[in-house]
């Protein structure tokens, strides 16, 4: 996540994590908070922000593969992820990690994310020519 961040923030800007726990009884969780004061998303861009398949960058190599991966392995440890951003104020990634994971499901909707990644076979050509 952190390479595709800083792959598009401007020069001199800053990347700030926190980390707590929180609901410390009943379902206790890490909460993860990755920020910049980046120039920030336009809402477009944020709708599709953990989608492989988006150009992140001036260079066509640089899909958003990083973010993909960051979305399974959270969904797949029983958290989630998201981004928030406004123009001109940065943008905010939120890890919600549970400390007692239950095995995983798929998120609302996940089947056709995953099946769209799984059975495409110009990602999987690209991530096997750039390893």
């Amino acid at each position: 996540m952190l390479k595709d961040e800083l792959a598009i923030l401007p020069a001199g800007s800053r990347v700030a994590f926190s980390a707590e726990l929180q609901n410390v009884g009943v379902k206790p969780e890490i909460v993860i908070q990755i920020s910049d004061n980046g120039p920030g998303l336009p809402p477009e861009a944020l709708r599709v922000i953990f989608d492989p398949f988006v150009v992140r960058g001036s260079v066509p190599s640089e899909y958003g593969i990083n973010l993909m991966a960051c979305f399974f392995i959270v969904h797949h440890h029983g958290g989630k992820i998201e981004a928030k951003s406004q123009p001109g104020h940065g943008t905010t990634f939120t890890l919600r990690l549970p400390l007692k994971p239950e095995p995983a499901a798929l998120p609302q909707g996940g089947a056709e994310f995953f099946q769209k990644v799984l059975l495409n076979e110009s990602l999987w050509e690209k991530l096997l020519a750039s390893g």
